[in-house]
């Protein structure tokens, strides 16, 4: 493994190009869901639900998978993760909405098999100082498929149709499977973990602790990103034109906020990077509540977006640090959790909105966040530079 000073971040293109891939993937058929239940000739709601089952299917399948092989070399992994994910694709524009289903079953635990993988890869293949930029570039690509590249490939659909989308999203995805065989990438093989450790690891107050930091942040966030449409409505009165403004606003804000996670996590312990961000995302969500105007609306978004995004990069830096050998694992755990708090904060959403104003909304979202900074006081903290490994040394 290179661990030199000299180490440039571009060697990790490989793992960019696959999880931007996978960004896209995961989001642009949703954006032109008419589209696919027109071309299939099934109502919009039977494709919908077939398009749910790939985070569904990340969420319960990451973990297991990581699990599953450990022992196996990361780059071969990563690989045969990617270029499952392609065959999936192609699976899912081959026929009418069954196949379509099967796609997005068989791509999700493609992407289970190579997203954390490619995030612990990125950790493992720079110096220790630098993992938090490596790791936060890998989800940067995830960032900007939902910044550049669902927008691209909604408008690219309307002239190729949507099963030539998935085709290209197949073709990249080759790609960068073949540009990470013949990378300089790290290559250790995953600790095999045996049943008595993987219980142990989940019993552990610190990983629990994580986890459920990461789940009721997400969630807060996506109470009120779920339905941000309703608040920008009721906030500038937005059409179409100006709710695409201000998304864009927004997730250039996330961009930023993904990159700057990776840098400040590896200037500034997580404990205290946290309870600030935390915080400031809180406040914000809270003062979408009363701002009014567009110039003030932009702020906001974009304030949240640059703060918001941090946290997941500061809390996988957090995990890999603190769980070196089973770095793959507890990383695909954070994604499961990343995954049922969008799921959670959609539904919960719904149910505030449903009965209230945007208002209530942006008021529990904020609440719910702040929640989060009780598990940063819990029970169970490690002594500084204390890892999991060194705990395991320690009771052998």
């Amino acid at each position: 493994m290179n661990t030199s000073a000299e180490f440039s971040l571009w060697r990790l293109t490989p793992l960019v190009v696959g999880a931007f891939a996978i960004g896209v993937d995961a989001s642009v058929l949703s954006g032109i869901l008419l589209t696919v239940s027109t071309d299939l000739d099934t109502d919009p709601s039977t494709v919908g639900q077939a398009l749910a089952i790939f985070p569904l299917a990340f969420a319960i399948g990451a973990p297991i998978i990581a699990s599953q092989v450990a022992g196996q070399s990361q780059r071969r992994i990563g690989m045969a993760g990617l270029l499952l994910f392609a065959a999936g694709n192609l699976v899912a524009m081959s026929g009418g909405v069954l196949l379509l289903a099967v796609g997005r079953l068989i791509a999700a635990i493609g992407a289970c098999a190579y997203l954390p993988n490619a995030t612990a890869t990125a950790g493992a293949s720079v110096p220790a100082a630098r993992s938090g930029r490596a790791v936060s570039l890998v989800l940067a690509g995830v960032t900007a498929a939902t910044v550049i590249g669902v927008p691209l490939g909604v408008f690219v659909s309307s002239f190729v149709g949507w099963r030539l989308v998935l085709v290209a999203i197949a073709a990249i995805s080759v790609i960068a499977a073949l540009l990470q065989g013949r990378s300089e990438l790290a290559d250790p093989n995953m600790q095999a973990i045996s049943i008595r450790e993987r219980l142990r690891l989940l019993a552990d107050r610190r990983l629990i602790s994580a986890l459920a930091l990461t789940l009721v942040v997400v969630a807060g966030e996506y109470v009120v990103y779920s339905y941000l449409a309703l608040v920008v409505r009721d906030n500038v009165g937005a059409g179409p034109v100006m709710l695409t403004l201000v998304l864009t606003v927004f997730g250039a804000g996330t961009l930023v906020g993904t990159i700057l996670g990776g840098v400040l996590s590896d200037r500034f312990h997580w404990r205290p990077l946290l309870r600030i961000t935390v915080t400031i995302v809180g406040a914000v969500l809270l003062s979408l509540s009363f701002v009014s105007g567009l110039a003030a609306t932009l702020a906001v978004l974009f304030v949240w977006g640059a703060v918001g995004w941090t946290i997941v990069p500061t809390q996988l830096k957090r995990l890999i640090s603190t769980y070196p050998s089973v770095r793959m694992l507890v990383v695909s755990l954070n994604s499961s959790s990343v995954f049922l708090g969008v799921s959670l904060g959609g539904l919960v959403g719904g149910w505030v909105i449903a009965s209230y104003t945007t208002t209530a909304l942006c008021v529990f979202g904020a609440v719910c966040v702040w929640c989060s900074l009780f598990f940063l006081f819990t029970p169970g903290r490690p002594v500084v530079g204390e890892s999991y490994d060194e705990g395991r040394s320690a009771v052998a």
